[in-house]
């Protein structure tokens, strides 16, 4: 190579080297800006949600440690919305990990989500069904709706799998009291069921029905006990039809909510629109093919995977996943492969 060769090759080098920086520069700082400004997280109405959320834990937290109940190995996050392993209030077991899961104040970012996706406005009609297992998921649940000016009808049972609303004198309707006084929900229960098998109280002691009897004269509603299973359905389709909702919230596992049909258990957790969805013989699936959405709210584990909540995990409330999430990943995709397009085609020159 001639000398004067030499010196053209080193300055092109070097022009080569000054443009790879500079570009590999501007891809990163894209990619941040991407990574900053797209995923976004929460939005300033989900932020109050969560905080609200977190204020209510606080004031049950209280309470729990007043009656003696308060236990933080197994409530780290002193939530007050983790009961006992077991007690007279209990139906069937539960998972601890998926109750304190529950207790996540971003599910009432989720849940304002999936209102936003049925177009629910103020006055619109909207009945919740729900189980005491996971009494985090009705507050996260309650503070979306009433956030957003829903006209709810609330339908308890207040038997309750191991970890959720089973602690005596801390039921949800006392602990709700508790919160209404404070300002930070309004919703009332229009009717409870004792839960336990067929969701007529089977297995229940008379102590416990009693002690229902009176949770529910405090609240100012009713316990309603039907003769079988079947009854339980029919009386609740009935509520459905008066109230004509625009969405029916199904929170744990009621046996009238899920009926008996093994077709239920195939049915994915989170939010259906469908008329066509097979949700089988109970509440959830006769919804369903009447044209009413629901949100099947079961299997945390699974729906915290769908919708960017860890499981198990200690606080962190803001890290949750933003709606432009998929986009933005989508583009740095694009702008990565972009790169390798280019790269790819580069020239360096070469000495021979």
């Amino acid at each position: 190579m001639k000398y004067d060769d030499y010196i053209s090759y080193q300055k092109e080098q070097k022009r080569l080297r000054r443009e790879n920086i500079a570009m590999l520069a501007a891809a990163a700082l894209l990619m941040a800006a991407l990574w900053v400004f797209g995923s976004g997280g929460a939005t300033p109405h989900e932020e109050f949600l969560m905080a609200r959320v977190r204020e209510a834990q606080n004031h049950i937290w209280e309470l729990k440690e007043k009656l003696g109940a308060a236990d933080e190995t197994a409530d780290p996050d002193r939530t007050g919305l983790i009961g006992f392993e077991w007690s007279g209030l209990s139906t069937t077991l539960g998972s601890l990990p998926a109750k304190r899961t529950s207790c996540d104040p971003r599910w009432a970012a989720v849940m304002d989500r999936w209102f936003d996706k049925l177009n629910i406005k103020r006055g619109d009609s909207v009945l919740l069904l729900s189980s005491s297992s996971f009494p985090g998921l009705i507050l996260n649940t309650l503070t979306a709706a009433e956030a957003r000016g829903v006209k709810l009808t609330f339908v308890l049972s207040l038997g309750s799998s191991s970890w959720g609303a089973n602690v005596p004198k801390a039921t949800w309707p006392e602990m709700a009291a508790i919160l209404r006084r404070r300002g930070l929900i309004r919703s009332a229960v229009y009717a409870c069921t004792p839960g336990g098998d067929r969701e007529t109280g089977g297995g229940l002691s008379d102590e416990t029905i009693e002690e229902m009897r009176r949770v529910c004269r405090g609240e100012g509603t009713r316990l309603v006990i039907h003769k079988s299973l079947e009854e339980v359905i029919d009386w609740k389709m009935d509520i459905v039809h008066a109230v004509k909702p625009k969405v029916v919230i199904s929170i744990g596992g009621s046996e009238s909510n899920m009926g008996g049909d093994e077709a239920i258990l195939n049915l994915s957790p989170g939010l259906h629109t469908k008329a066509g969805d097979n949700g089988g013989n109970g509440v959830i699936g006769l919804a369903l093919a009447e044209g009413i959405p629901v949100i099947h709210l079961l299997n945390i584990k699974k729906l915290a995977a769908e919708e960017g909540i860890p499981f198990d995990a200690r606080r962190g409330y803001r890290n949750l996943r933003g709606k432009r999430g998929l986009v933005c990943a989508a583009a740095s995709l694009c702008l990565f492969a972009a790169f390798l397009f280019v790269f790819k085609g580069r020239r360096f020159a070469r000495a021979e």
